[in-house]
């Protein structure tokens, strides 16, 4: 009964999250590891031209509150960085390091208000369940202080 209190927070939070919000990190997970070879094959130009285009069309699916999709953006902008540093074009590299460092803060300031709120629950439910705990631990000191059954007792 009580493992259902602590689990039904998390499946909450897991059903929160629409599906159409993991449409992009999933999308970005399914490209990444092409493009990564792709551009150690020497063609950064076409694969810069993919992911800016890719950022830009599927960007629009992007959940601004879901930290994957957030995650993926930063990713996907590290990996045009990488490609215009393969490509030769340093400036195009650090405006995209800069707005992948940009999304980051973003992200990181949108979950920090959401995760201490999740460590806040999660600390008052660990504090109540070492309550319960040390009560079964005391009842069973109870029990196991108490004295057994005796041979005639245990023949009936």
């Amino acid at each position: 009964m009580r493992l259902r209190a602590l689990l039904l927070p998390a499946l909450t939070l897991t059903l929160a999250v629409p599906a159409r919000a993991q449409v992009f990190a999933d999308a970005f997970n399914g490209k990444r590891d092409g493009w990564e070879m792709r551009i150690k094959r020497g063609e950064a130009p076409a694969v810069r031209q993919e992911i800016e285009t890719f950022l830009t069309v599927q960007g629009a699916n992007a959940s601004p509150s879901y930290y994957g999709d957030q995650h993926a953006i930063v990713g996907a902008r590290g990996l045009e960085a990488r490609a215009c540093v393969a490509s030769g074009d340093w400036e195009a590299a650090l405006v995209n390091l800069q707005k992948a460092a940009a999304t980051a803060g973003d992200n990181l300031t949108a979950t920090e208000a959401s995760f201490a709120k999740g460590r806040a629950d999660h600390a008052e439910k660990l504090t109540l369940w070492k309550g319960e705990l040390a009560d079964a631990q005391a009842k069973l000191d109870q029990l196991t202080a108490a004295p057994g059954l005796t041979e005639d007792q245990m023949k009936l």
